[in-house]
């Protein structure tokens, strides 16, 4: 059996053949450094880990059910969040940030003050 021995400068900086003066004539294992694969595995894994909610399934459904009885009723998400404070451990803006991603059972619709304020427009920049 043959085993393929690793280069000895990989244990040194910089890790990588690619500045190697012998990486023509050399047959012991290689490493390359390719900037643009390397770039594409950071940004797709702060993808992964900035996407989805931070609130286990358990924690959502005790807030719908802490909210449905105040909304059903027509109250505001304030009113009902000042009511019950020692109940929430979350802002009400994160509250919010929820019902607009989706998570919550809650529609906009169901916020009273939230369906009378316009969609702000996003402003374009111009470069002459």
């Amino acid at each position: 059996t043959c085993t393929e021995l690793a280069c000895p400068k990989l244990s040194k900086y910089p890790f990588v053949c690619n500045s190697c003066t012998l990486k023509q004539n050399c047959r012991r294992l290689k490493r390359y450094y390719h900037a643009k694969v390397a770039h594409y595995k950071a940004s797709s894994r702060l993808e992964m880990a900035r996407s989805g909610s931070r609130h286990s399934k358990g924690e959502i459904l005790t807030l719908e059910e802490l909210l449905a009885p105040g909304l059903n009723k027509g109250q505001s998400l304030h009113h009902i969040m000042t009511a019950k404070k020692e109940a929430f451990t979350i802002s009400e803006r994160t509250v919010r940030n929820l019902i607009n991603r989706g998570e919550l059972a809650f529609h906009n619709i169901n916020l009273p003050i939230t369906v009378r304020f316009k969609v702000k427009k996003k402003k374009t920049v111009c470069l002459r």
